[in-house]
This record gives C-alpha cells, sequence and structure tokens, in this order.
C-alpha cells in the first residue's frame, strides 16, 4: 500500500548570501513513521536540509509541502551538541519545553518521567549535566524534544561521541522510534550509521540503561 509522504521537497535550491550554492534543485518525500539519513561529506547541504524544514531560513527557489493530514505536525530538534542547562537537573531540563508549552505541571512532570524512562536514565533525574557522560548527556538531549513531536530531526547528534558509545545510542533511537512511530531525519558523516539506522528502524531494541548514579 503506498503511504502518503509527510514532507515532500520539491525542487529545493539554497544560495547563502557569499554566493555557496548549498542545494540545487533537490527532491525528497519522507513518509510517515519512518527513518530516513542523509549523508556526505561537510558543506554539502545536509543541515541546510533540516534547517529548511524547521523553517529555520528561505530558499532561493522551490517548496515544502506537508501532508493535509499533518496540518498540526509538531517538530523537535536534537543539535550536535546536547545544550543542556548547567544549572538545571536531569528533571528540569526535560520538564523546560513542557513548561514553556504552558502543559500543567502535573501532567508535564508525568511525560518528563517517562520520557526520561524511555531513554534509560531512570535514577538520574536529580542529576546535574556536570555528573553525566557525553553520552547521557545527549539522551537528556533527546528525552527532552520526545515528549511531544511526531517528527524529530537529528543533525549528527553522535559525532563527537566515542565508538562505543556511538553504537548504543544508535540501537537507542532504533526502539525509541520503533515504540513512538516517530519520523526521523537523521545527519550523518558515517556511511556505516546511514545505513545501519534506516535499515534497521523496524526491528526492536532496548535502551541500555547505566548503572552508575550521580551523587
Amino acid at each position: 500500500m503506498h503511504t502518503s509522504p509527510i514532507i515532500s521537497l520539491e525542487n529545493i535550491s539554497k544560495t547563502y548570501v557569499n554566493g555557496t550554492i548549498a542545494l540545487q534543485d533537490l527532491n525528497l518525500e519522507i513518509t510517515p513513521a519512518t527513518l530516513v539519513s542523509l549523508v556526505g561529506p561537510s558543506g554539502c547541504g545536509k543541515s541546510t536540509v533540516l534547517r529548511l524544514i524547521a523553517g529555520l531560513g528561505n530558499m532561493k527557489t522551490g517548496a515544502i509541502a506537508w501532508n493535509h493530514t499533518h496540518n498540526q505536525h509538531r517538530l523537535a530538534y536534537v543539535f550536535q551538541e546536547a545544550a543542556l542547562l548547567p544549572w538545571a537537573t536531569v528533571l528540569d531540563n526535560v520538564w523546560l519545553p513542557l513548561k514553556l508549552a504552558k502543559l500543567p505541571k502535573r501532567q508535564a512532570l508525568v511525560a518528563a518521567s517517562e520520557a526520561i524512562a524511555q531513554v534509560g536514565l531512570t535514577g538520574f533525574e536529580h542529576c546535574y549535566p556536570r555528573e553525566l557522560s557525553g553520552g547521557m548527556k545527549m539522551r537528556v538531549s533527546i528525552a527532552r524534544v520526545v515528549t511531544q513531536p511526531d517528527i524529530l530531526l537529528m543533525d549528527e547528534p553522535f559525532g563527537a561521541l566515542d565508538e562505543i558509545t556511538r553504537s548504543k545510542l544508535n540501537t537507542d533511537i532504533l526502539n525509541l522510534q520503533h515504540q513512538m512511530q516517530l519520523t526521523i531525519i537523521f545527519v550523518t558523516h558515517s556511511v556505516y550509521e546511514a545505513v545501519y539506522l534506516p535499515s534497521s528502524h523496524n526491528g526492536s531494541a532496548s535502551w541500555s540503561s547505566d548503572r552508575r548514579y550521580c551523587h
């Protein structure tokens, strides 16, 4: 059965003010609840695609069309750095976007706690970013954005991590996508990562818990 795309990029071209051509005549369709990887060398326009989908920039030509059944699409963006508030605990960092969305406090705290559990960080709710490893910080960043969206934009989020942690998080993100039926667009420089994630996204996995606890 053919599934209508949730996002269609039609003849997209983007040129920066310094004359750099980032994209030219790009056409791409993304169907709901799929994981799509964008792979290529630095400067080929991968991150530009994410920013345009997020509405963070203007195109020279072309259009981005959304499926009419997804007019209320909810986007979340995971950047290369976790960008957590250093003075806030894990729970407070995850709670922040829900608080800004004016969700009732009790409902927001339940949603934040569930998101923390989904990324395998139960027991770390009252830890601060300085007490977490790089991989754990990225998990908090992911928990913070998956409390509401159905479309997740990920701009090489694991690029700065060691290979073992990166491999674990790749498996973890597959499980999250499977559980929540998210549409994920994932930017990477890694050919292995670009092939592994989309080819495995229908499988199931489990978040691996870190047994170290902060004080």
